[in-house]
């Protein structure tokens, strides 16, 4: 149970800083996707099935946040939350270049689900901000997964394991 509770304090601390500080470090019209890193963290972390849990609130309230559509980064998030937890059992998840791949090719799938459900629903039509967004967002979320998941997988696995020995 308190493992719950800390992936959801990571949850509302990756939610501040996607509110807060995200907009301020954009590089261009690429903001880094706070939310995103940790959904990925954890289905590499914890799995598929808490990894799409995650991915699903995280998307929530990022969607209600936000003031979009509400439900797109919900769905987005849920899938690619599943989809890293699955790779990660197909490979070798303890090599230290998995968390970026998964990182990179999991904001790959977001963008492009949320570029599809943008297009399908007529929101938007301009694919200018998203062909700059589908090259440079992926490497930006890459690389704050570089410094951000190290973080969050020792904080787990020490709570895990102290929870083990008790």
């Amino acid at each position: 149970m308190q493992h719950r509770i800390i992936v959801f304090m990571f949850l509302f601390l990756a939610l501040l800083l996607q509110m807060a500080l995200a907009p301020n470090i954009a590089l261009g019209k690429a903001i880094p996707d706070f939310v995103l890193v940790l959904v990925i963290s954890v289905a590499i972390i914890e799995g598929s099935r808490f990894g799409s849990i995650i991915g699903f609130i995280g998307g929530f309230l990022a969607d209600l946040l936000g003031g979009g559509i509400l439900g797109i980064y919900a769905f987005s998030k849920t899938i690619v939350g599943y989809m890293a937890g699955n790779v990660v059992t197909m490979i070798n998840a303890e090599s230290r270049y998995v968390p970026a791949l998964v990182a990179l090719l999991g904001s790959i799938v977001h963008l492009g689900l949320v570029m599809a459900i943008t297009y399908i629903f007529g929101i938007v039509r301009d694919f200018n901000l998203f062909q700059v967004n589908i090259l440079i967002q992926p490497l930006y979320n890459t690389f704050w997964m570089i410094l951000i998941f190290p973080v969050i997988r020792i904080v787990l696995t020490k709570e895990r394991s102290f929870r083990l020995f008790r």
